[in-house]
């Protein structure tokens, strides 16, 4: 799919469809992670500033 000229709504649907789901599962994982991750930092911060 890399070799076409020109993308529309129709080819990126079919390429999601060859991936399957697993690719948007993980990474809707990875960002919930990463929201948790931001979330622990920023918290380790204020608790750091306040002391």
């Amino acid at each position: 799919m890399s070799g076409v000229v020109s993308w529309n709504a129709t080819l990126f649907a079919a390429g999601l469809e060859c991936v399957g789901p697993f690719l948007a599962i993980a990474a809707g994982i990875a960002f919930i992670i990463g929201i948790l991750f931001l979330g622990y930092g920023l918290y380790l911060d204020i608790k750091k500033m306040k002391k």
